[in-house]
């Protein structure tokens, strides 16, 4: 029977086959490159994500430019928005009467990949 790994290990286990995935000389590990091994763990990573809040604290965080929903605190409580991640920080885009401007949310504690649209059927696409 196979162990499951956490969320935490799997975190641990791609930022140690990264570091062999980067290696000029190709490193093998039995019949698989370093290099397929950390892209099926970073993959795994991904689909366990799909659809699920991941905490912040597990340092798992949004590609760059990634637009997600995440949830944070404030004042009023806590709430869910959508975000976009960049240079490390969650960023909300803002339209007012005098341009757009941008929020840096502080008190995140989790995130959330968007989902992809729904698929249309041919028909709904020619109405």
């Amino acid at each position: 029977m196979m162990s499951t790994i956490d969320d935490k290990r799997l975190n641990e286990m791609i930022a140690g086959m990264k570091l062999y995935a980067d290696m000029p000389y190709g490193v093998k590990i039995n019949e698989f490159s370093a290099k397929e091994l950390y892209a099926a763990m970073v993959e795994l990573r991904e689909l366990r994500a799909a659809g699920q809040w991941v905490p912040v604290s597990l340092n798992i965080l949004p590609d760059d430019g990634q637009e997600v929903f995440i949830t944070f605190i404030n004042a009023a409580g806590e709430h869910v928005s959508e975000s976009t991640f960049k240079n490390g920080k969650f960023y909300y885009v803002a339209e007012t009467d005098h341009g757009y401007y941008e929020e840096i949310f502080s008190c995140v504690t989790h995130w959330m990949p968007k989902p992809l649209p729904p698929l249309l059927a041919p028909e709904a696409t020619n109405a």
